[in-house]
């Protein structure tokens, strides 16, 4: 029994515990200095995190590598491009798309989005473009004659001529009744936040131009859908309610920290640590160009989850060790070398964890996982230094409900 004594007293630590007794004084020796050191790196993630845009791209989230991505780009560069959008007219009266000033105005779009867009939209087709093609025809292909004919009579014989000579093609770019219509957009792939600028600018345009007809037709409705327009959209709408769910999110959580804790001052120390790591994650992301979207987004509710378990264990246990000491300095200390231990270990199989995303084809989730990671070990830094250093410079001593 004498040797077994012997070697358990002189067992060595091991390699976390050493590190823990290492670093344990750290925050509350170094206080102010660590503070100082947080608050500038702070300072600069703020500002990378200024220059993070929420923005989605369905095609850039392939990698490189992948024959998908190439043919992408072969279409895009050599082809009709891989995005379409629609704009779609309703008159809501027969015959409307005979006249003339009806198609002068979608003539102007079309040329707006040519003269504005012309790097980004390949091709646009109307009825106006059949129209201008059909007059041409039967003036012996002149062209001077690729207009569209001011007179209602001749534009009528025009349009009955295409119709009769080419009904299914007619019906693509108009109804029966002449009372819809289309304008068909082809155009090269590009990010959600691009293409809503662009839906919004033509949006904007088309009504300009049919304001003067509101009043031949009242209840004329232009709006803007297809391809472009609806995956455009769905991006910004998901991730914008992703944000709105982190800000309900951290919400919630601060109402919990301060109740479990019972201190406003724990509660209010504990959440820094939190959101520290979240803002390392977006300020980094901000400073490589790497926008928020829908899967980069998922780093801030997961990150805070994690963070707020390794938090409150640890002010449990300092909790529990002010009780016993009654010292700040002794309390952070003892904290860290019982719960520093299980923050490491979780900490780092978490981040090895997500790191496993980098093999993924998808952008997005090897960025999710990258970030993650950093994310994760950066919580883990914060609890070990920042939540001591914080507590000890507050006062935090759950004396009393502060």
């Amino acid at each position: 029994m004498g040797t077994c004594f012997k070697k358990q007293k002189v067992q060595k630590d091991h390699i976390v515990l050493s590190l823990m007794k290492k670093v344990e004084t750290v925050g509350v020796t170094y206080t102010r200095q660590v503070l100082i050191i947080f608050t500038i790196l702070g300072g600069i993630l703020v500002y990378g995190f200024f220059q993070l845009k929420v923005d989605s791209n369905f095609v850039e989230v392939i990698k490189e590598t992948l024959p998908l991505r190439k043919i992408y780009t072969i279409v895009d560069t050599h082809m009709a491009g891989t995005t379409n959008m629609e704009i779609m007219l309703s008159f809501d009266k027969e015959n409307a798309l005979k006249d003339p000033e009806v198609l002068f105005c979608m003539e102007a779009i079309q040329e707006y989005i040519k003269d504005n867009y012309g790097n980004i939209i390949i091709k646009t087709m109307s009825l106006v473009n059949v129209v201008k093609e059909s007059f041409k025809a039967l003036n012996n292909d002149d062209p001077q004659k690729y207009v569209i004919p001011k007179s209602p009579r001749v534009l009528e014989q025009v349009l009955f001529l295409f119709a009769n000579a080419n009904p299914s093609d007619r019906r693509r770019l108009v109804s029966d009744d002449y009372s819809r219509a289309r304008i068909g957009v082809n155009s090269v792939n590009v990010s959600s936040s691009v293409a809503i600028q662009i839906i919004n600018r033509i949006q904007d345009f088309v009504d300009q131009q049919f304001q003067p007809l509101k009043d031949q037709y009242p209840d004329l409705n232009v709006r803007l859908t297809g391809n472009m327009a609806m995956l455009a959209i769905m991006l910004e709408y998901v991730s914008w309610s992703q944000i709105k769910s982190f800000s309900l999110a951290l919400g919630i959580i601060s109402i919990v920290l301060f109740l479990v804790l019972g201190s406003w001052k724990a509660g209010a120390v504990s959440l820094i640590p939190n959101l520290f790591p979240v803002l390392t994650s977006f300020g980094l992301m901000g400073f490589l160009g790497i926008p928020l979207d829908a899967d980069t987004l998922l780093v801030a509710p997961i990150i805070m989850g994690l963070a707020v378990d390794d938090t409150i264990h640890f002010m449990t246990h300092f909790r529990l060790e002010m009780q016993k000491y009654g010292d700040i300095a002794t309390a952070c200390v003892y904290s860290i070398r019982e719960a520093g231990q299980a923050i490491t270990f979780t900490s780092l199989i978490l981040s090895i964890s997500f790191l496993v995303f980098l093999l993924s084809f998808h952008n997005g989730l090897s960025n999710f996982g990258i970030f993650s990671a950093i994310a994760i070990m950066t919580a883990l830094i914060s609890d070990i230094f920042l939540l001591p250093a914080l507590c000890q410079i507050i006062g935090v001593d759950f004396k009393s409900r502060e």
